[in-house]
């Protein structure tokens, strides 16, 4: 991978299409379409500029990470992996198996509940404990 790959991956870290980037460093978007297909190479200007707006410039340039991990994630992907953190052992397991089943389907389905009571739905017959308080059972019998 070379520079003009890692400047658009660096882009999309940062959640920007290609004329708000430009737009923020600032130069001319066909500027910086013709350096994302590396037909032309910036200044350092440009690599100053890039840098205030959070692209790790070592990066792009070698290909060698600057910043920690948790510093070029998201605010959704930090969110995640605390919550993954916070998840405990079966948590855990219960987010890697959902993650490399989206990873391979290209989805996963997720049912968000109409009203801030959370619930679990059972396809097919329960046996065994169950504990837990409020718990109404709508199925049949």
């Amino acid at each position: 991978m070379g520079f003009s790959e890692r400047l658009v991956e660096e882009r999309n870290r940062l959640g920007l299409q290609q004329n708000e980037f430009a737009d923020r460093v600032p130069v001319t978007p066909r500027s910086q379409r013709n350096y994302e297909k590396g037909e032309r190479e910036p200044d350092a200007s440009y690599l100053m500029a890039i840098a205030v707006i959070g692209v790790d410039v070592l990066y792009v340039l070698t290909g060698q990470r600057s910043q920690p991990v948790e510093s070029r994630l998201s605010k959704q992907q930090q969110r995640l992996l605390k919550d993954y953190e916070d998840a405990g052992d079966e948590g855990r397991l219960l987010i890697e198996g959902t993650a490399r089943m989206a990873a391979k389907t290209g989805k996963a389905t997720v049912s968000k509940p109409s009203s801030s009571v959370a619930t679990q739905n059972f396809h097919g017959p329960v046996s065994g404990g169950v504990a837990g308080r409020d718990i109404v059972n709508k199925g049949k019998k």
